[in-house]
């Protein structure tokens, strides 16, 4: 649960407005980051936010991008100690084929707890995860993942093996 979040409006193909809508009129900020489609670091802003009476922010993002790009993921992080953070991209354009992705491992933890573990060297778009025949919650899905190593707790009524799990990406 998270007491502050991000909200896309598109206002036309490849544009959208971005709003900080909170529960608090606390003031606060957000840190604001650019990547292109292969996960390489742009450019990084931090915003102070005060919030109307209705917690509700506009962000001015298009008057802070000292390069202007028009294919690019944009990183919201609101508390580093927390790992709150939101993603979008901006992909002009026809959207890419969704793909399989095999090059995960899936690990149990201590708990018992099954875990996909995914190592990418470049920016996977619309990361989903689902089961090939049994039901498969995942802890996090539909996601950006930014180059590096990711774990994504999963669930289902029987211990899976990897060939039980679909992954896609685009």
């Amino acid at each position: 649960f998270r007491s502050t979040a991000i909200v896309a409006v598109e206002k036309s193909l490849g544009k959208k407005e971005f709003y900080a809508v909170t529960e608090t009129t606390k003031p606060t900020e957000v840190q604001v980051e650019y990547f292109d489609l292969e996960g390489n670091f742009l450019e990084m802003h931090v915003l102070p936010l005060a919030f109307n009476e209705y917690g509700i922010k506009r962000l001015p993002l298009e008057a802070l991008q000292q390069i202007k790009f028009t294919d690019y993921i944009t990183r919201f992080i609101f508390d580093r100690s927390e790992g709150t953070e939101q993603f979008f991209f901006n992909e002009s354009g026809r959207p890419r084929e969704a793909k399989d992705f095999k090059d995960f491992q899936l690990t149990t933890r201590k708990d018992g707890k099954q875990v996909v573990v995914i190592e990418t060297k470049v920016a996977l778009l619309d990361v989903w995860i689902t089961g090939r025949k049994e039901h498969v919650h995942a802890d996090r899905n539909f996601l950006v993942l930014l180059p590096g190593k990711h774990e994504i707790v999963i669930e289902s009524g029987k211990k899976l093996v990897k060939d039980d799990i679909i992954l896609k990406f685009r």
